[in-house]
């Protein structure tokens, strides 16, 4: 008999791996019954699963209907940056300080940091696919966040994984989103071994300031 929790995961799995293939559609309501009958598993933690998944903005759960897609609103976009900023900018700050001291710690992290930005230069000049460049732009800033070694921050990074993504999705596809991306975080390392504060202050807020102002047109 299979664990009620890895009932769970396992429809956790089926229906974000749905989602990132995009299986289901906007503004379609899906039956819980129909997919518990598809990938064999009962009601309760296909439930648990559902109610992970709406946590973490992939989905709403509509009672006595089944789910449907979250559709991104004002409101998430502008919590989704807030959130963004106050924890990135926290990090970037401490290491920036630490990088100042030449921790090792630090210089480890740099050296990561300009290999991730490295990645994106390349897909930037070769295929510029925007799914490929969100990867590595999400992991230069979770980079970032996981410094600190703060296990609140890194969950509520975590949670916000797929908000955080499918924002970035949509303001890359805009003209020139890619390359400017990149420009930004090359100035965010370089105020970094500057010990720029007040450059690194003004570059980091406009690097989310920008994307948040396109996707807040598109909707």
């Amino acid at each position: 008999m299979i664990a009620s929790n890895n009932l769970k995961e396992t429809a956790y799995d089926h229906v974000k791996k749905m989602i990132l293939n995009n299986e289901l559609e906007e503004d379609c309501v899906y039956s819980e019954r129909k997919i518990c009958s598809d990938i064999g598993v009962s009601r309760t933690p296909f439930h648990s699963a559902l109610q992970q998944l709406e946590s973490e903005g992939y989905i709403d759960i509509l009672p006595s209907r089944g789910f449907a897609l979250h559709q991104m609103s004002e409101q998430d976009i502008e919590e989704t940056f807030e959130i963004r900023s106050a924890i990135e900018f926290f990090c970037i700050y401490t290491l920036t300080k630490d990088y100042k001291n030449k921790t090792p710690k630090s210089n480890e992290t740099i050296d990561e940091l300009e290999f991730l930005l490295e990645k994106q230069k390349k897909i930037f000049d070769t295929t510029a696919d925007i799914k490929e460049f969100v990867k590595y732009d999400f992991k230069f800033h979770e980079t970032i966040v996981a410094y600190n070694q703060n296990s609140t921050f890194n969950a509520v990074y975590k949670t916000h994984t797929y908000k955080i993504q499918n924002l970035a999705c949509k303001s890359l596809a805009h003209e020139g989103r890619m390359k400017n991306t990149i420009e930004e975080h090359q100035a965010i390392l370089s105020a970094v071994m500057r010990d720029d504060s007040a450059d690194l202050c003004e570059i980091t807020m406009r690097h989310f300031n920008t994307p948040k102002y396109i996707n807040l047109q598109d909707i």
